[in-house]
Formats: structure tokens, C-alpha cells, sequence
């Protein structure tokens, strides 16, 4: 991963989820202290967790726990999360009506933890958690998603479903495989799991390899065309999140050319999907005769793109290059050099979904 990806990390002693609050006043933001990176951000001015209890605001943290926040905002330390003395790799939240909060735990190289959902719970008021539970042993993931009393959990094969009625913080019964045997070997096997109308279940299928060349991540080696990963990973897959004991061909393909879209959501009002997938990696690695190493810092951008049915985002055949081009070009696996658009009649890198914001 280049060092402008956004990936879930743990340094120092701890894990900290932090939850952000309205502050009273403008006052000056953190002191200019590298921000913690294992640290969750939730800054929903409007939302609080333990606010239910008709408590006032919590104190914040006068150093806004190290996090440096924007005017009109502040911070406090919700939960610090150890797993057997160790910082635990906390990875997507999903928050209650009531405030509760749940983290996904995974663990390095996709090791299973052990255990892989966390509950919150501030029953006091103060801003911090002072219930915590463990459930899902030895199954950890990335995604998670709430819906009236149930929370969907994107595990690496398989989606899972908790029931978690009325004021419980822990799951009643045995959780139900909405889906299984989906894709878990190669580069990219977290899944996002995000809700939408009419019982919809959108998941993320990351793709197996960097550029789908024929030698995964192998100086000069060609990419393969067609791709055969677009078929069945690299895109957005649609389920009926009703029924249990489904598996990938009980779903619909809904989006493809979408490499690795981690970060995924819905728009409660439009009911519109977003999503920001991940650039490919070692464009200087394995094409140095066309880029620098400078280049391969900033290139390819991280798209923000609207996620409709049958969208195609482009990969792998193009990416986006913010800096000089401000456009799709030919990925050098299919022969582009950093400036081609296309590549005669068999690739037209205009053609493909467009982002509306890089990064």
C-alpha cells in the first residue's frame, strides 16, 4: 500500500475510538500532534452516543484525544480496545438508534481474532463506554450494517445476521448466514456490508490481484483481456438481505470494475450508493520506464463514485490520474504509458464511470 492509501493501522498502546462532539465554542483545535492511526473518527454533531439517557454533553478532551479537528468540533476517547493485551484492529462501526455502538475486529494478515464483533455502551452519559462485550469468537471481518435490531456482519467468506432485541447488547440466539462462500483468497477479501430499501444487502467483492496481469504484481507482466475476475469479484454485489443459506449466485452483480470499494454507503434519502475504491498499487514498481517514483505517491487517485446497476468503474483497464491528466488514462498493463485514453477499439477509458471527487 503506498502511503497515501487509507487503511485500518495500530500503533502505540492502544486502539482508540473516538467520538466527536459539537463544542461549545470555537475554541483552538489539537496541538499539531501526528493524528493516531488506529483512530475511528465519528463526527455527527447531531448524534452522541449515551445521549439517550437525557444526560448533557460530556467534557471533552482538551487535547481532542490527539486528533486535530476543525473548528466547532471536539474529541474524547469513547473506548480503547485491547484483545489479549494487544491493540485490536477495530474496522467499520455501526451505531443504534439508542446510541450503542458495534466495531468489526480483524486481525494482521487476515488471521481470525478472537472474537470478532465489539459492543459498546455509555450508560451514564459521560461521553465513554463503560459496558463493553465480545461476540462472533474466532470469526473476525470489516463490515458491519444495523437495521432495527439486527446487525449484519461482513465477515471475510460470508455475511452474518445477530439478532439483538430491545435493550440487549449481546446477540439472542445463534447468528444466520444470510451468505456464504464468497471470495477470500488473493489481494482483497474484506467485505463491506451496507443496507438500502426494500431489503436490499449490497456487498463489497474486492479483486483477487493488483492489475489482473497474467504474473500478480510482476514487473512488465501484461494484463489479462478480458479480465476474468470481473465476473465474479472486483465489484458490488446485490442480495435480499431477508432470506438465510444464500450464496453468490443468489446475488446480482450490481456494479463491477471496482477494485477494492472498502468504503461504501448509502444515501438514506435517495437511496443512492457511493463508494471510494481502491487505486492499484507499483506503478513505478513494475512500469519504472513510465513512472517516477514521485508518480507512483500520488498516482492512481482514490475515486468517490456514485455506484448504480451496471455501472463499470474501469478496472482494471484505466485509472484516474488527478495530477497532470485530470482523466481516465490506459493502465500500463493494457499498454497505456500515462497518457493514452485508449487503446484502439478494445478499450475507451471515457467511457467508464467517472468520479465526482479524488483523492
Amino acid at each position: 500500500m503506498h502511503a497515501h492509501r487509507m487503511k485500518a493501522q495500530t500503533v502505540g498502546p492502544l486502539v482508540l475510538l473516538i467520538s466527536a462532539v459539537a463544542a461549545c465554542s470555537d475554541r483552538p483545535t489539537a496541538p499539531e500532534t501526528p493524528v493516531p492511526a488506529g483512530a475511528v473518527a465519528s463526527s455527527n454533531k447531531d448524534h452522541n452516543p449515551g445521549r439517550g439517557n437525557g444526560k448533557s454533553d460530556p467534557a471533552c478532551a482538551t487535547d481532542n484525544a490527539g486528533i486535530t479537528l476543525p473548528p466547532g468540533f471536539c474529541a474524547i476517547v469513547f473506548a480503547d480496545l485491547v484483545m489479549d493485551g494487544q491493540p485490536a484492529a477495530a474496522r467499520h462501526m455501526a451505531i443504534t438508534e439508542r446510541g450503542d455502538v458495534f466495531v468489526a475486529i480483524n486481525a494482521a494478515r487476515n488471521r481470525q481474532p478472537r472474537f470478532g464483533i465489539v459492543g459498546l455502551r455509555d450508560n451514564d452519559g459521560d461521553g465513554e463506554a463503560d459496558e463493553q462485550v465480545h461476540f462472533s469468537p474466532g470469526l473476525g471481518g470489516s463490515g458491519l450494517a444495523w437495521d432495527h435490531n439486527t446487525l449484519y456482519f461482513g465477515a471475510n467468506d460470508r455475511v452474518l445476521r445477530f439478532k439483538i432485541p430491545g435493550n440487549h447488547l449481546t446477540p439472542v440466539g445463534q447468528p444466520e448466514t444470510v451468505v456464504s462462500g464468497l471470495p477470500a483468497v488473493g489481494d482483497h477479501i474484506s467485505k463491506t456490508v451496507v443496507l438500502g430499501k426494500q431489503h436490499a444487502l449490497f456487498v463489497n467483492v474486492g479483486s483477487a490481484s493488483n492489475a489482473c496481469q497474467v504474473q500478480n504484481r510482476v514487473a512488465q507482466s501484461p494484463g489479462v483481456l478480458p479480465c476474468p475476475e470481473l465476473p465474479v469479484r472486483a465489484g458490488v454485489w446485490k442480495f435480499d438481505a431477508r432470506p438465510n443459506n444464500q450464496t453468490p449466485a443468489s446475488g446480482e452483480r450490481y456494479a463491477t470494475g471496482l477494485r477494492n470499494t472498502v468504503a461504501l454507503a448509502m444515501n438514506p434519502r435517495s437511496d443512492e450508493l457511493w463508494g471510494v475504491p481502491h487505486g492499484r498499487d507499483m506503478l513505478f514498481e513494475n512500469w519504472p520506464q513510465f513512472f517516477t517514483q514521485q508518480d507512483d505517491a500520488v498516482l492512481p487517485a482514490e475515486e468517490f463514485v456514485r455506484i448504480t446497476r451496471n455501472s463499470n468503474t474501469g478496472w482494471p483497464y484505466c485509472y484516474f490520474d488527478a495530477i497532470t491528466q485530470q482523466r481516465k488514462v490506459l493502465a500500463p498493463v493494457y499498454g497505456g504509458d500515462g497518457t493514452l485514453t485508449n487503446n484502439g477499439a478494445s478499450v475507451n477509458c471515457a467511457s467508464y464511470n467517472q468520479p465526482l471527487v479524488t483523492f
